[in-house]
């Protein structure tokens, strides 16, 4: 497992750090961001997006 800050990836907004994982060959992302799922169009990646809830 790998965070975006050691990928070199910070300050990248969501859609091209989404493209960019899956670009990556990564599966799946975990966020915190609640808002991700209305602020992308998550089924058109081939890429998981798990978000936690605290």
């Amino acid at each position: 497992m790998e965070t975006v800050p050691e990928l070199g990836w910070a300050g990248t907004n969501n859609g091209e750090l989404l493209r960019r994982a899956a670009g990556a060959g990564f599966v799946a992302m975990v966020t915190a961001d609640r808002g991700i799922e209305y602020q992308q169009r998550l089924d058109t990646l081939p890429i998981a997006v798990i978000i936690m809830l605290a």
